[in-house]
């Protein structure tokens, strides 16, 4: 394949051999001058479309090439977006568990204060019980209505004991002796 700068001197040389030879060697000298001008012709007419057939391909991967990098920006984008949903449900989240975080230790606190108070109450109901029989008011004591209020509490608080309370009529009565008057 020849240039297309060295044609015109392929040309110049082609005429100059046909003037220096005879005249059947000039015409074999321009028939091959002829031929070679056609084959040089049909060289570049095939230059140029595979010239043209490569600026075509180089041009569809151009595009290509550019669609893949907005597919590329696009999913990149759609990831971000993604990610900041999963931030806001992650901080939801978080936040809901640090509320019943907080709510188990009011509910464990009340409980241990309620536990607390119950424990006292029955301390106070055994201390004024033990009073009312040792030596509470003067005179007889009336325990009925003391065990009564006992068994209640007691019937409320205490369903699986495992002996049963007794009744009042089967308890001893305990008296303190009588104080002589002067």
């Amino acid at each position: 394949m020849i240039p297309r700068t060295k044609r015109p001197l392929l040309t110049l040389l082609a005429g100059a051999a046909l003037a220096i030879g005879g005249c059947d060697e000039n015409d074999r000298v321009a028939r091959t001058a002829t031929e070679a001008a056609d084959r040089q012709a049909a060289q570049n007419v095939e230059m140029a479309r595979v010239a043209a057939h490569a600026a075509a391909g180089s041009k569809e991967l151009v595009a290509a090439d550019a669609a893949a990098r907005r597919a590329a920006v696009a999913l990149h984008q759609e990831i971000q977006a993604e990610r900041g949903r999963l931030d806001a449900g992650w901080s939801a989240l978080e936040s809901e568990r640090r509320a019943i975080a907080a709510g188990r230790t009011t509910v464990s606190a009340l409980a241990i204060a309620t536990r607390g108070v119950g424990i006292v109450f029955v301390a106070l109901l055994a201390l004024a019980l033990a009073w009312l029989v040792l030596g509470g008011p003067a005179g007889e004591p009336d325990l009925g209505d003391a065990w009564e209020v006992v068994a209640d509490f007691s019937a409320d608080r205490l369903e699986d004991a495992p002996v049963p309370l007794p009744s009042p009529d089967e308890l001893p009565l305990v008296t303190r002796p009588q104080e002589e008057s002067p």
